[in-house]
């Protein structure tokens, strides 16, 4: 087969499933390398796809789908549309959807039998054949979509094409017993629906594309919870059609060809499906929020604000108010009433979450003394509240941030290194607040300051970093290093990096405490992964002045101790 006529070497629905990706735009980074191509394509997953072309023969593909029902797949199809496209070797076939922009050989036998079939028994036999062949009948309804029904209407049930991806034999049990999920099953059927949908927005049957989207997001939902997916759907795969359902959803409704009346039954929907719990509960969707963004385009201003103002209230008596403030903001801003955005974020600016709406568009606004009194009045709230959790403290460490760069800007130091010791000890000790200090803090009060400083922060240690440790080491201060060093507080690969900084006054003492943290590591630790990370430990310190007449004294007593350890044997003889 060729470029130019692959299409008539390809099973019909295999083909159209192939146009449906390329038109969704799931072809990328198509690329060219002498004769082959190469490309990824989105589905379930994200596909690779190479193929070889030689002299417009196309000679051989790769797919690593796990697709087994025959030699070539929808993702190679898809790609060989989009290679067609990028050389422009026919009309692009992918731009209406149309069929008769294909160059498909039309078989003859078929020419004939249709001119000599009489009237009235064509539709018939295409009923009953349909029926009896998924594959004809969807390929018969995609061609002819933006015939059927009203395109601006909810006019269409796809309750049991979309139940139909959720059989009986997607639940199977293994050999030991155990339930499990056959998620590709039914992710492949809901993948399919996708690509429909999306054809019909592109074909303007915008009433079919939102039904079916719709209907994904209910029967997801209602299996979900019903089923008890949320104990083997470790990836996440459910949430992706509900996730693209909601994308075509908002295509939909912010469309201007797409009328109000539509946009209105779509929001009235959403609306239903906030009842099920599950889409929320496993975090499948953000079903407030899509309803929310929907009425934008759904609702007039007066509904949309007269709905946030209800949800409001009911926010208020309940003592959580943040989220309708912020969606009746969003409203305002959609209509471009900033003035009125302000002054609601200006009432309600005692909610932590409105505050830092607000201090945000006071900084886009290069409002800085504002957004200063902003911070600091709401670093005061978070202080004097007694239910401060990780939340809280999320918005005082960014709000101190935008502060001490505000401060930083305009050259009040003095502000400045008040944030910036905040957000020292908030940070367990960033060496980033630790520099800016040194080089703001006059030189003659440094010591006192810092040794007040890091006696109130908690320092944080990484599996490669300490910060309290990297500050000694910046200011030279052997004593305090060591003294941390066999305070056994770090691990002991940090201990042996910190050690090579220390003077000889001071690295007897830390050889010392490594010594007798590595005879109870040996002695309480066995396993070959606990022998090779001592191994590891030992290599490390001989390479420290000084460590290897260490080292030499533990191997020899381990190799005495231990001897009936083998693999303890065998890792330290790789010493």
């Amino acid at each position: 087969m060729t470029l130019t006529n692959f299409e008539n070497y390809i099973p019909a629905i295999i083909l159209q499933r192939g146009i449906e990706y390329c038109h969704a735009g799931r072809v990328h980074d198509l690329t060219k390398n002498d004769a082959q191509w190469t490309a990824t394509v989105s589905g379930t997953d994200e596909y690779e796809v190479e193929i070889t072309i030689e002299d417009e023969e196309v000679t051989d593909w790769y797919c690593d789908c796990p697709y087994d029902g025959g030699n070539i797949c929808k993702h190679v199809v898809a790609v060989l549309f989009a290679i067609r496209i990028q050389c422009k070797k026919v009309n692009p076939y992918i731009e209406k959807m149309e069929a008769e922009s294909v160059q498909i050989e039309i078989d003859g036998d078929v020419r004939q039998a249709l001119k000599t079939i009489e009237p009235g028994q064509l539709e018939p036999f295409v009923l009953e054949y349909a029926s009896e062949h998924t594959d004809f009948k969807q390929a018969l309804l995609h061609r002819f979509a933006s015939a059927m029904g009203n395109p601006q209407a909810l006019n269409t049930n796809h309750l049991h094409e979309v139940e139909s991806c959720f059989p009986d034999s997607y639940i199977y049990t293994c050999y030991h017993g155990e339930e499990i999920i056959d998620f590709s099953s039914v992710t492949s059927g809901l993948e399919r629906l996708q690509a429909k949908a999306e054809l019909f927005f592109n074909q303007k049957v915008w009433g079919d594309a939102a039904s079916l989207a719709l209907q994904i997001i209910r029967s997801v939902g209602e299996h979900y919870e019903e089923d008890r997916y949320e104990y083997y759907d470790e990836r996440g795969e459910m949430s992706f059609p509900c996730e693209e359902s909601k994308e075509l959803l908002l295509k939909i409704v912010q469309s201007p060809e797409v009328e109000g009346h539509l946009k209105e039954e779509i929001w009235q929907e959403l609306r239903a499906l906030n009842e099920l719990s599950a889409l929320g509960d496993y975090c499948l969707l953000d079903m407030e929020e899509l309803t929310h963004q929907v009425s934008l385009y759904a609702l007039s201003k007066e509904e949309a604000l007269a709905l946030c103002d209800k949800a409001i209230r009911e926010g208020e008596e309940e003592g959580r108010c943040s989220q309708p403030v912020l969606r009746k903001a969003e409203v305002l801003e959609f209509y471009g009433d900033e003035e009125a955005v302000e002054q609601l974020l200006q009432n309600y600016s005692n909610s932590l979450g409105v505050r830092n709406r607000l201090i945000d568009m006071l900084h886009k606004q290069d409002r800085n003394e504002e957004v200063l009194k902003q911070v600091a009045d709401g670093i005061s709230l978070i202080e004097t509240d007694s239910e401060k959790n990780w939340t809280t403290d999320d918005y005082a460490l960014e709000w101190r941030k935008l502060a001490l760069g505000i401060n930083e800007s305009k050259g009040d130091i003095s502000q400045a290194i008040a944030y910036c010791r905040d957000l020292f000890i908030e940070t367990g000790g960033d060496g980033i607040y630790y520099r800016k200090l040194k080089s703001w803090v006059d030189k003659a009060e440094w010591k006192a300051f810092l040794q007040k400083l890091m006696r109130e922060t908690s320092f944080y240690d990484s599996f490669d970093e300490s910060n309290e440790a990297e500050i000694y080491v910046a200011e030279k201060d052997d004593k305090a290093l060591c003294c941390l060093l066999t305070s056994e507080r770090l691990d002991l690969p940090l201990v042996i990096r910190y050690a090579a900084h220390l003077q000889k006054p001071y690295t007897s003492q830390v050889f010392a405490a490594l010594e007798a943290r590595m005879r109870t590591y040996a002695e309480e630790k066995m396993g070959r992964e606990h022998y090779k990370r001592l191994a590891e430990y030992l290599r490390n310190l001989k390479k420290l002045e000084g460590g290897n007449t260490v080292v030499e004294r533990l191997v020899n007593d381990f190799r005495a101790l231990y001897k009936r350890r083998s693999a303890m044997m065998q890792e330290l003889g790789n010493i």
